[in-house]
């Protein structure tokens, strides 16, 4: 039996954590959407979502409230406002000297910063279930080999021989679950081959065809700033810093660069 997923970038994108910078809903955003005519409540699940986020800065002042009032936000739209709660804005720390301030994965180049490229894969998945032959009609064997396509034959962040670190900046950024895995460079673009030999196993194991990731040293350089070393040289050639996404399986969070020779 085989499973293929292949669902649009556009329809996954939502399910990984924002590492990009989002501007935050204000209180001229909920008027330009009453100005628009969006429905009430459309305007108030827009206010619900950037909360879920912790991505609000409304002014819920008498005179924010008033300015909202005449440009006809209605009774259920500004009790919203009033219960969402405002969060500092954030400052991005300076304990990296020259660390650029978005949000992402950076490497130093050449004495410079370079961001690396942020990508979202779904594999091709192919599953393969089988039997044993005292029980035919169970499903106690199960393996799967999946395809990652990352477009383009480099990366455009291209980083010197040894071992880079890697800067991770984020107002709540993950220490783990990150995998370092070498590229295999086609024509057009690379791959990662990877291997479930047991699906079914308490805590399934995964193969590259590329070879086991790289162990990395991880250290919480600030509170919005992770850096990951890997343990050995990296050698030449494309490689990606990934890991899945907690609510699905398959979908992989990745930054690609390449490792030169110089």
């Amino acid at each position: 039996m085989i499973l293929r997923a292949s669902l649009s970038l556009l329809l996954v994108c939502a399910a990984l954590p924002a590492q990009v910078a989002e501007k935050p809903l204000t209180n001229a955003d909920i008027g330009g959407m009453i100005a628009a005519g969006l429905p009430e409540s459309t305007v108030i699940l827009a206010i619900q979502r950037a909360v879920e986020r912790g991505n609000t800065r409304f002014d819920p002042s008498a005179t924010g409230l008033v300015g909202l009032k005449n440009a006809g936000a209605s009774e259920a739209i500004l009790n919203t406002i009033l219960l969402a709660p405002n969060l500092t804005p954030y400052e991005p720390s300076t304990a990296v000297p020259g660390l650029p301030t978005p949000r992402g994965f950076y490497a130093q180049a050449g004495g410079a910063f370079r961001a690396l490229d942020s990508v979202v894969l779904w594999g091709d998945v192919n599953t393969h279930f089988g039997s044993t032959w005292k029980n035919f009609w169970s499903w106690d064997r199960a393996r799967e080999d999946r395809r990652y396509s990352v477009a383009g034959a480099q990366a455009a962040a291209r980083l010197g021989a040894g071992r880079p670190t890697l800067y991770l900046r984020s107002e709540h950024p993950t220490r783990g679950g990150w995998m370092l895995v070498r590229m295999t460079s086609e024509i057009d673009h690379r791959e990662i081959l990877a291997h479930v030999p047991d699906l079914f196993a308490k805590q399934a194991r995964m193969s590259f065809d590329s070879g086991s990731p790289v162990p990395l040293e991880v250290t919480s350089t600030a509170a919005d700033v992770v850096s990951l070393r890997p343990t050995v040289d990296l050698a030449p050639g494309e490689w990606l810093l990934f890991r899945f996404v907690d609510s699905s399986p398959w979908l992989m969070e990745g930054y690609a660069f390449e490792v030169g020779t110089t």
